[in-house]
Parts: structure tokens; sequence; C-alpha cells
């Protein structure tokens, strides 16, 4: 029996990336076949994408943002095993397991929260799994970690149902996506984004840009996702976004590029586009911005250019 979850009010983190419907409405009348999603995030996106008919390859420089899309982005997935699903959903008491994670205990976790995500970290690296069995995994641990911070945030304690009964639900809820359709899909992979252009070429390539540098900009969930799937409570938060510069004038083997983004970067991000490819739209509106983690509106946008022509600026350097 599938069990919904519904977490407490409040909003874990801000809403910053543009809404994927409304990407879908203004790229969707665009002449694209194939699609390189870079900078992929949750996923929202390039799912959206697919929805249009269009064939989708992700690549992200983070690991968590990679077997996200893995589980639901790549064709090849299946639902994982009821028997699969069991052994993550066992209690193991080594030392080395358990406290893996203790040191987010009482500060975003509870104790019994971290444990099990010290368990489920060693579970899921088994050699055994599959690569589409440990994204699913993993994208129902993501899932997991969000709805108990959805909870934490607002008090640190009880929630009404246990750490194996969340994951499970998670798990099932990620199988039913994953068995909901056919998805066109050329390419999964973490990867530095220049190296994407080359390995996925496709029509058009989209990036969002992050309001900041490192994976401190984006938010919360997404930080801790990332060092659970290292292993690593206070790993380092590297850089999210190579040169953007650099990356639009390498780009010139698609016809279109489109960039979106959040806050004050329209202006900035237009200029640089320019220099390369003429614009062909620029959409933009506010975006509700809920308590407790926002003061006011969000602006988020959209910027569409066509094919690159002349020099790069390198060449005319």
């Amino acid at each position: 029996m599938t069990t919904t979850l519904t977490p407490a009010e409040g909003w874990l983190v801000s809403l910053q990336r543009p809404p994927a419907a409304w990407l879908a409405d203004e790229l969707g009348h665009l002449p694209v076949e194939r699609v390189l999603c870079l900078s992929t995030g949750w996923g929202t996106e390039a799912r959206a994408l697919q929805r249009l008919g269009w064939s989708v390859a992700t690549a992200d420089t983070l690991e968590s943002s990679a077997w996200r899309n893995r589980a639901l982005v790549a064709s090849d997935t299946v639902p994982v095993s009821e028997r699969r699903l069991s052994d993550w959903l066992k209690l193991r008491k080594e030392p080395e397991v358990v406290k893996r994670f203790m040191a987010w205990s009482g500060r975003t976790f509870t104790p019994e929260e971290t444990i099990w995500l010290g368990i489920w970290h060693r579970t899921m690296a088994d050699p055994g799994l599959s690569d589409p069995e440990r994204a699913i995994g993993y994208a129902a641990v993501y899932r997991t970690m969000h709805y108990w911070l959805s909870w934490n945030r607002l008090e640190l304690g009880f929630k009404p149902l246990p750490p194996s009964a969340v994951l499970r639900a998670q798990v099932e809820a990620v199988n039913r996506e994953v068995s909901g359709g056919s998805r066109a899909s050329h390419g999964v992979a973490r990867m530095a984004y220049e190296a994407a252009l080359t390995k996925f070429p496709g029509d058009l390539l989209y990036c969002y840009v992050p309001p900041g540098e490192g994976i401190g900009s984006l938010d919360l969930a997404t930080e801790l996702c990332e060092r659970w799937t290292q292993g690593d409570p206070e790993a380092p938060a590297g850089d999210r976004l190579e040169p953007l510069d650099r990356l639009v004038e390498r780009a010139q083997a698609f016809p279109l590029v489109a960039l979106g983004y959040s806050g004050d970067q329209g202006d900035r991000l237009e200029g640089l586009l320019a220099r390369v490819r003429p614009i062909l739209s620029r959409r933009e509106f506010d975006v509700p911005n809920p308590p407790p983690g926002g003061h006011g509106p969000v602006r988020v946008g959209l910027l569409v250019a066509g094919q690159a022509s002349g020099a790069t600026h390198e060449e005319r350097e």
C-alpha cells in the first residue's frame, strides 16, 4: 500500500529556478529535436522538455544532480524490485556506518535520520547494484532528505512516519514515474560542461545560470544531497558553473542557446550572449517567494539566442 506524504507548511527553499512548465511553453515553438540541458538541478526542466517529444541529454558537475537525472530522465531506467527495496530498509549497526553523518545530528536532521542516511549511503554503494537501481535509490533518498528538511526547518523532531516508511514511499513514487511512459533520451552524465558540448550535440543548448558561485548559492537541499552522495557531511562546496562567456562562445555547433536565470542577471547575460549570437527573445516575470525563505517575489527569466556568427571573443582579441 502506497503512503502519501504531506510535508508541514513552509518552504524549504526559495522558488529561484524558472518554472519548468513556463520554460517548455516558451521554448516549445522552436525547431528542436535534440536538446542538451546543463546545470540540471532536480531535472524538472529536462523532463518538461522531454514531454515536448524532444530527445534530451543532461550534464551537470554535481554528482547528485547527475544521479537524479539518471533516474528520472534516462530512457533505460526501470523500477526497482521489492527485494531490492527490502535490502535498503534493513537496519545496520556498524559504527562507521551509523556515525558517518552524525555531524548533521541536531542541526539539520534528527539523530535517527542521520543514522539512516549512513545506512542508505553504505547500502546503495553495493557494487552489485546496477546504475539504474542506484539512481532510483539515490533519487528516493534525496526526496526523503527534502521531506525531512521541510519538517525540520519548522521543528526538529516528530514526524508522522518512521524513516523506513518514508523511503519506501519515495521509492514507490520514483518507480511510478519511471514506469509512466516512454522517455526519449540520448545521454545523462556528470561531466564538465564544455566536454558535454562535444559529447551531446543538438539543436538547442539550455543552461540554468545560478545566482552565485558554488553549490552554496543554490539551496540547502541541493547542498546536503551533494554532500550525502559524496559520503562527507562537511565536503567543500565547489564551483557549479564554468565561465559562462567561454561556454556560450564554444557552443557554436548548437543553432540555438537558451539561458534560464533568476534575480537581476538579465542585462548582464543578454550583453554576454549578444556578443556572439543574435538575441531572439527575452522573457521575465515575478514568481512568489513565500515565507520562511523569501521576502517578496523573485524575478525569473529566459533568454533565447539564434545561430552564432562571426569570430569568437578569443579570435577577436
